[in-house]
């Protein structure tokens, strides 16, 4: 649901930790956008939309992965630098570019910005949130601007853009990126 500048200028400090012990409601990852006090001292400028202290929350049930990753990735780094520190918009892109290349994909299958609007139409299309959830995740000032991600023709014909016999591949990637990713940060822990 991010904007792909907001994971390339994303601050340590942006996040706030999950507090379990609060209740189920506090089990996620929150991010502030534009945190008011930056605002305020111009360390940092208010979203696309004009919001200040826009917040989305990171990951939900069925990603429960996140929570972890989220914490090792972040365990020891200054509160006052990026989550991200060497990531800039041009190099994010590039990656995807290489990624696309390498599944043998056109390069216009996915940009890091259409991956933002492709999370909203698959939260969607799978029933994992409502449109106003939807809205306020991805920051959209107008329900307009969310209706075009419902239309679950889209998601079913990038589905179709892929070969076949590469469905199965992507399946099983998906189910192992979590551990893979878990497992190569855990290493960089110790």
């Amino acid at each position: 649901y991010f904007r792909p500048s907001e994971v390339t200028n994303l601050m340590v400090k942006q996040l706030t930790a999950p507090a379990p012990q609060a209740g189920l409601a506090y089990q996620h990852w929150v991010a502030n956008l534009a945190p008011m006090e930056d605002v305020l001292a111009g360390r940092c400028s208010v979203t696309k939309t004009g919001q200040v202290d826009a917040c989305v929350i990171i990951g939900d049930r069925s990603r429960s992965w996140l929570l972890t990753a989220l914490e090792l990735w972040l365990r020891g780094k200054d509160p006052h630098e990026q989550v991200f520190p060497s990531l800039t918009l041009y190099d994010f892109e590039k990656f995807w570019h290489q990624l696309l290349r390498k599944l043998h994909l056109p390069a216009s299958f996915i940009t890091p910005h259409v991956l933002r609007h492709s999370a909203a139409s698959n939260d969607y299309f799978h029933r994992r949130r409502r449109l106003g959830e939807i809205q306020k995740r991805g920051q959209w000032k107008a329900v307009q601007s969310v209706v075009r991600y419902t239309k679950e023709a889209h998601v079913l014909r990038s589905w179709h853009m892929i070969d076949a016999a590469q469905h199965a591949t992507i399946r099983e990637n998906a189910k192992r990126l979590p551990n893979t990713l878990l497992q190569k940060l855990r290493a960089k822990a110790h």
